[in-house]
């Protein structure tokens, strides 16, 4: 695991996943979450993908007003389909990197 210190993208998702857990009905996913809650209080880098523990990354749903139709992908190595998503770049926030995943 890297032991890199945490940046301010990182604070950026501490906050966002904390607020999250605050709203969020979690009495069914606790176990799923114990390792990013976990994670949250460190200061390890969050969205390091040598984090093998887990790490952040981001996803968007795009969807039609009018089909009423969501745009999904094929994830060729987990044969499913996903929405758009993938790794936080250095210095971008969640939001900019599932705009940029979207785009790519």
């Amino acid at each position: 695991m890297s032991s890199k210190l945490f940046t301010l993208q990182d604070d950026n998702i501490k906050q966002l996943f904390e607020k999250y857990l605050d709203q969020a009905d979690i009495a069914k996913s606790k176990q799923a979450l114990k390792i990013a809650k976990k994670q949250i209080k460190t200061d390890i880098n969050l969205t390091d993908r040598k984090n093998f523990k887990g790490h952040f990354t981001a996803s968007i749903f795009l969807l039609c007003k009018k089909t009423k139709r969501v745009l999904l992908l094929e994830h060729k190595a987990l044969q499913t389909m996903l929405q758009p998503g993938g790794h936080i770049e250095p210095n971008e926030t969640p939001l900019q990197a599932a705009l940029r995943e979207l785009a790519e």
